[in-house]
């Protein structure tokens, strides 16, 4: 219906409106039908909405060997990569502690090493089960970063 004025702009936003809705309807006929389900993979149960398990991929050879602690510092602005460091090795041998008993035996713990190996690329992947041509990894994420 229209009220004679502006026929056209009202006549398209109708058909807008009404081309929302039948695409809505025939989303929740597809959805509803359960042919929507992807193939899972070894051992996962799909479910649709659900992200699944990330893997961490790094690249075979970092991008620079022996990179000092004080270079770290002021070339990655990484200040506190020796507290964070810590840190990740205390929790990796004993995962249940909390934060504050975590940072007192990460204060605990000494070096015997003042460089480290620097990768700047990291990917994380995961099982895709919805991808054309069938389920594969596929790439999910990933992080780059260089010196400033």
């Amino acid at each position: 219906m229209t009220n004679r004025k502006d026929e056209f702009p009202q006549m398209t936003v109708w058909l807008k409106h009404h081309e929302k809705i039948f695409c809505h309807a025939k989303y929740i006929k597809w959805g509803t039908s359960g042919h929507y389900r992807p193939n899972s993979a070894p051992g996962e149960q799909a479910n649709s909405g659900i992200l699944y398990r990330r893997q961490l991929q790094m690249t075979k050879h970092p991008l620079k060997k022996g990179v000092r602690f004080q270079t770290l510092i002021h070339d990655y602005r990484a200040a506190s990569f020796q507290d964070a460091l810590a840190q990740f090795i205390v929790g990796v041998h004993d995962p249940h502690l909390h934060r504050a008993r975590l940072q007192q035996a990460a204060a605990s713990i000494r070096f015997y090493f003042n460089s480290v190996n620097v990768y700047h690329k990291i990917k994380f992947t995961s099982y895709d089960p919805y991808i054309v041509g069938g389920p594969r990894e596929s790439v999910v994420d990933s992080i780059h970063s260089w010196p400033i």
